[in-house]
């Protein structure tokens, strides 16, 4: 545990950065080893990579310490990095060694106390088809995740469970299930003044979620469609399946103008 007094650091801080021309004298090679070795430092690395994906995957901690996987995805991220939802479960040529590697680091936390959900972020990299994909842990999230609420509703509609040998959702048949969900579903002008007439298009496009064939979409963030968007997991029995529906908002519902 490290402890620190806020008000010496705060006026070592103001002390540095009196003006540039100050701070710049002061940031000599040494002075930047000095602090390193007072305070310690992050070091970021930044990855090229002819093709790259955000996958995670996320943690229950019980109360008796006990760690569990319960569930993995890769990400949507738009151009600039930004979580716009998840497709659910990530590739299997990586998720198993994702679980592998995040495991230890799970058990420790839970080691030091930590319970609940607990998520950690990577990003999986290669140079081509013929390469195998390079895990790069990004960030931990003892917290729960954009992640979170679709998987849980997907169980709950279902009746699925995680499977972690497998990485899959299965019902109590064995079907399988997987889902493609977003955050940032924009919806077209003619359908989005009311929560009923929304409700009512997807009904007829044939889209909303069957509890009878446990497919089909889940609607949130209903009242947001006083601001022209809705978020969305699309449910199926496999990942063609899952990714149709996904496809079949955007085509049916969406509003063309958003990206």
């Amino acid at each position: 545990t490290i402890r620190i007094n806020i008000d010496e650091e705060l006026r070592a801080v103001d002390d540095l950065l009196q003006g540039p021309a100050q701070f710049t004298e002061k940031m000599t090679e040494q002075f930047t080893i000095d602090l390193m070795k007072q305070y310690g430092a992050a070091l970021e690395q930044f990855v090229e990579a002819e093709e790259k994906i955000s996958p995670s995957i996320q943690y229950m901690i019980w109360p008796n310490g006990s760690v569990e996987c319960i569930s993995t995805h890769d990400q949507i991220v738009n151009e600039n990095g930004e979580y716009r939802g998840a497709i659910f479960p990530a590739a299997e040529i990586y998720r198993h060694r994702m679980q592998e590697l995040t495991t230890p680091l799970i058990e420790a936390l839970a080691a030091q106390g930590v319970r609940e959900r607990v998520a950690v972020d990577f990003l999986a990299t290669r140079d081509g088809a013929d390469q195998e994909w390079e895990l790069n842990g990004l960030e931990l999230n003892i917290r729960k995740s954009g992640t979170t609420h679709p998987m849980e509703w997907t169980r709950l509609l279902t009746g699925a469970i995680y499977d972690s040998t497998s990485g899959l959702l299965k019902m109590d048949d064995g079907t399988e299930v997987y889902y493609c969900a977003s955050e940032y579903g924009y919806v077209r002008n003619d359908i989005s003044s009311s929560v009923e007439r929304f409700l009512d298009a997807a009904a007829d496009a044939g889209l909303l979620f069957d509890n009878d064939t446990k497919e089909g979409i889940q609607f949130h963030l209903l009242t947001n469609l006083s601001i022209g968007k809705v978020g969305f997991t699309a449910i199926g029995h496999t990942p063609e399946r899952a990714t149709e529906f996904y496809n079949a908002f955007f085509e049916t519902l969406g509003d063309s103008s958003h990206k």
